[in-house]
């Protein structure tokens, strides 16, 4: 098992002392800590598929009503390529 040294400023060393005087065990505290963090930040992330991120997302930001819809497909890369190609070519005032 591995040993974990913390450094406390004055105020948190003054709690730990207030939270041992009344009888809590601080390993209990601190191992609960870090599986809820763990739990948070690493299972969560790895579990999620991508997917239902973009879903999620997607779902949370709806397109206004009544907006057009997009001229050209995003994925047509020649047309795409023909519109850029066209909007450099333009002249400048």
């Amino acid at each position: 098992m591995g040993l974990l040294n913390v450094r406390l400023d004055r105020e948190d060393e003054r709690r730990v002392d207030e939270l041992r005087k009344t009888g809590v065990q601080l390993s209990q505290i601190v191992r609960a800590a870090i599986r809820a963090e763990h739990a948070q930040r690493v299972r969560k992330r790895t579990r999620t598929p991508p997917s239902s991120v973009v879903k999620e997302i997607l779902a949370s930001l709806p397109d206004p009503s009544g907006a057009d819809a997009p001229r050209k497909r995003p994925v047509d890369r020649h047309a795409i390529k023909r519109r850029i190609a066209a909007k450099l070519k333009r002249k400048r005032p």
